[in-house]
């Protein structure tokens, strides 16, 4: 079972790299399960609703004031303004719960929220399931979980380079970085 988790439920790049990705494994591994999961909406489907029409209604009136505030508070090394910090620790222990519930053989976050909270799960439960980061954006946020994260898909030769200059991810020496036309990815030679 592999488990998708992207953010919200409006369609948006990150639903699509999910559907896009889940399609490929079951067209390659017909026998294998994929289960695509918004944490937000699960554990707070009423908040999702709220947050989901807030930031469609912002970039719709005000896009500029959106990409000025974005910028200035996810562009950044350090993730400083953290809007979800009041529900991160119910949505924490529903994913939890979720991931024993499932026992998925990976997580593959396609938004940096859930990432994060994968990340936490692994630094305080000492969850051991293989979390890839398939980036959507074309630079790379602070929320992201970038050291315990297991594979990189990047949609550019920039965002590799800035998570090893900027996060120090490290290619470890038995792994190989290769280029297609839509991503670069990293694969363990061993």
């Amino acid at each position: 079972m592999i488990l998708f988790l992207p953010f919200l439920q409006m369609k948006s790049g990150h639903h699509q790299a999910a559907e896009a990705l889940a399609a490929k494994i079951k067209e390659r591994y017909p026998q294998e399960s994929v289960e695509k999961i918004d944490i937000l909406n699960y554990t707070f489907p009423r908040l999702e609703r709220v947050v989901t029409a807030t930031y469609l209604k912002w970039i719709h009136y005000s896009p500029a004031s959106y990409h000025h505030f974005f910028e200035k508070q996810f562009h950044r090394q350090q993730y400083v303004f953290k809007p979800f910090e009041p529900f991160e620790k119910k949505m924490l222990q529903t994913l939890y719960a979720l991931i024993l519930v499932k026992k998925p053989q990976y997580i593959i976050c396609t938004h940096s929220f859930p990432s994060r909270l994968v990340g936490l799960l692994k630094r305080q439960y000492g969850l051991t399931v293989p979390l890839i980061n398939v980036y959507t954006d074309f630079f790379v946020d602070s929320v992201w979980e970038k050291q315990l994260a297991d594979l990189h898909m990047v949609p550019s030769t920039e965002c590799a380079v800035e998570l090893m200059q900027d996060y120090g991810v490290q290619i470890p020496p038995n792994f190989s970085i290769w280029y297609s036309s839509a991503s670069t990815y990293c694969k363990n030679n061993s």
